[in-house]
């Protein structure tokens, strides 16, 4: 899934710069709600197949992959809701008169949680493929087919 790297991205982009953050905050939470709908939707589909796979190997292979997309699935949506936190809280941190120490909290919050989420994503992907690709031979160049 790679709206959530993306999402990831955006949301360093609007840390880096103040001026951006204006700019790119709505597509980046727009990215980041579709990123999480399909990590939510993906490992749920994850599941349902790996009841339906019979091979022992393959199974393994595949309840890492599911395991994975369970992680995916739970850091999509902490990342989420961290940028919703991000962008909505503000208004509840100016009334407090807490405004100095929030910025910091929220970027390390909306850093982590994209990190780790962006990490998440990727180990989902990477034990899927090897779920598929695990008994796969490839020919070098050279052997002939």
């Amino acid at each position: 899934m790679v709206l959530i790297p993306l999402g990831f991205i955006g949301a360093i982009l609007m840390l880096v710069r103040s001026s951006w953050w204006q700019r790119l905050l709505w597509p980046t939470v727009v990215v980041t709600a579709v990123g999480t709908l399909g990590a939510i939707l993906a490992a749920n589909s994850g599941e349902s197949l790996e009841g339906a796979v019979r091979d022992r190997a393959v199974r393994d292979l595949l309840r890492d992959h599911t395991e994975a997309g369970d992680m995916a699935r739970g850091a999509a949506i902490f990342f989420f809701v961290a940028l919703l936190v991000a962008v909505f809280a503000p208004r509840f941190v100016k009334a407090l008169g807490a405004k100095k120490w929030w910025k910091p909290v929220a970027a390390a919050l909306i850093l982590i949680s994209g990190a780790y989420s962006s990490w998440a994503m990727y180990d989902a992907g990477h034990s899927g493929a090897k779920s598929v690709w695990h008994d796969v031979k490839v020919v070098g160049e050279g052997d002939g087919d």
